[in-house]
């Protein structure tokens, strides 16, 4: 961080402490967050976000993601549904951000009727465990690369800074410990308003200028990140490779078979050939019991 900005951000802490900041999150717990209005919501945020101060303290952070990285995003088939081709796996924009018309309920970082593309960096297993797919059922997991090196604007990460005392950092990472908190959040069915919370966060302090994407612990696994794109930026900056099915048995998940996009269709095979071979040659042959259909 230049001197100048570090040296302001510093002086701006020296005007809040630490209990200060607890009270204001303590003050934000008490919310009726489902009829709070969006204006009272956004400043109770600022409330906690700047220690009550007003002024921007809060850190903001850009992450790059290096050309070639692998991205994963999960599609579950509906219940009982056992035969391929999956009804989630079909046609290219299977693999993509839905349609407007399908996102019937809010999410983490969009509104009711916003498409966003939402993927985890690095391991298919925290996709799948992003979207909690049920025992004995399938998922197909889609595969990406990115096309150049991507800029993500990071949320979330409680991290060590450099030039910055313990009290300073304690501030801080109360602050960030407080967006983990609600990125992370459990938000059961019906309860879906909470997550008004989160996407005014993400859009109203860290949807920076020049961004490909945003970044932030993956729920399931604080270690991994989910990396979400506006449905233009994803088609700008991704590559789909294919797809991988899943299935979940007994506490653990197996690769039955994967899929390639041919003439706008995914076509199929089973593990061992060729499309296995060329495309997915991390992926090994497990026993697995074969699929019906």
């Amino acid at each position: 961080m230049p001197l100048d900005i570090l040296s302001n951000h510093k002086a701006l802490l020296a005007q809040i402490d630490c209990s200060t900041i607890l009270q204001k999150i303590q003050a934000f717990g008490s919310l009726d967050i489902k009829s709070i209005s969006d204006r009272d919501l956004q400043d109770s945020i600022l409330d906690v976000l700047t220690g009550g101060t007003r002024r921007a303290t809060l850190t903001r952070h850009s992450v790059t993601i290096p050309a070639g990285a692998r991205l994963f995003r999960a599609r579950s088939a509906e219940p009982g549904e056992h035969h391929i081709p999956f009804s989630c796996g079909k046609i290219s924009t299977d693999a993509w951000a839905p349609e407007a018309k399908y996102v019937k309920s809010a999410g983490r970082l969009h509104k009711a009727g916003e498409p966003l593309f939402y993927s985890t960096l690095g391991h298919p297993l925290t996709t799948l465990n992003e979207i909690r797919l049920p025992q004995n059922e399938y998922a197909i997991v889609f595969e990406f690369v990115t096309q150049r090196p991507l800029t993500a604007t990071s949320f979330g990460f409680t991290e060590m800074q450099p030039g910055y005392s313990s009290d300073e950092l304690a501030k801080i990472n109360l602050v960030e410990d407080f967006l983990y908190a609600e990125f992370s959040r459990d938000v059961p069915k019906g309860m879906e308003h909470r997550y008004r919370v989160s996407e005014h966060i993400a859009k109203d302090y860290f949807d920076l200028p020049g961004q490909d994407a945003w970044c932030f612990p993956s729920v399931q696994d604080r270690q991994q990140w989910n990396v979400v794109f506006r449905p233009k930026q994803s088609t700008e900056c991704l590559d789909l490779v294919g797809g991988m099915v899943y299935r979940r048995r007994d506490g653990a998940d197996s690769i039955v078979a994967v899929c390639r996009l041919m003439d706008g269709k995914f076509i199929y095979e089973r593990l061992g050939g060729p499309m296995h071979r060329d495309y997915f040659p991390n992926v090994s042959l497990p026993s697995a019991p074969p699929l019906h259909g």
